[in-house]
């Protein structure tokens, strides 16, 4: 182990489960997509979220930085997402259209 940390810190830090790499944004795109896909209509961003962190359990954001990130994506994609009142969140036309998986 280096210098001055103890065997059984080293030992428990080799043990611990790896956290995930943290999702990108076209991950949470894709995320979103699906989600709101399975809903068939709008869904409020912090169930979004919610279901994003249970999807994704080992990703170590809060539920906080999962709102910033549903956020972020749908108002980045207006072509995907169209927002109502900036707490819902439903697919937008085209991507409605170019949807293979109706």
């Amino acid at each position: 182990p280096p210098c001055g940390t103890s065997v059984a810190a080293t030992t428990a830090a080799s043990l611990r489960p790896a956290a995930a790499a943290e999702p990108t944004d076209a991950e949470v795109c894709r995320l979103l997509l699906s989600l709101l896909n399975k809903a068939n209509g709008p869904l409020p961003l912090s169930a979004l979220a919610l279901s994003g962190k249970a999807r994704l359990p080992t990703v170590p954001w809060n539920l906080a930085k999962w709102l910033q990130a549903v956020g972020r994506t749908a108002a980045a994609r207006p072509a995907l997402f169209c927002q109502h009142g900036g707490s819902m969140v439903s697919l937008a036309a085209e991507a409605i259209e170019t949807d293979d998986t109706r």
